[in-house]
């Protein structure tokens, strides 16, 4: 079973470990031109977004769990993926 895990909260990352260089190199790019203030007055550019849904398939992929962090209910890769990408 897979330590690894994402956390997403306000349709942005909340929380991420994992140690898979896939996941460390999307990171590297979902920070790479913001400075986060907080989740609820974060708003992800397109590349970010698509950094966020590039870990969450590679968590997804190594078995890790994808958590909406409002509910704490687990998420599938593509409902973890389709609530990012909606608009609030």
């Amino acid at each position: 079973m897979s330590r690894e895990y994402i956390w997403l909260k306000w349709r942005t990352l909340k929380e991420v470990a994992s140690d898979d260089p896939r996941v460390l190199a999307a990171l590297r790019k979902y920070h790479a031109d913001t400075v986060m203030m907080g989740a609820a007055t974060q708003e992800d550019t397109p590349a970010q977004k698509e950094a966020l849904c590039e870990m969450i398939d590679v968590i997804a992929e190594n078995g890790g769990a994808i958590i909406n962090a409002w509910t704490m209910q687990p998420m599938t890769a593509e409902q973890a993926k389709k609530y990012v990408k909606e608009s609030t």
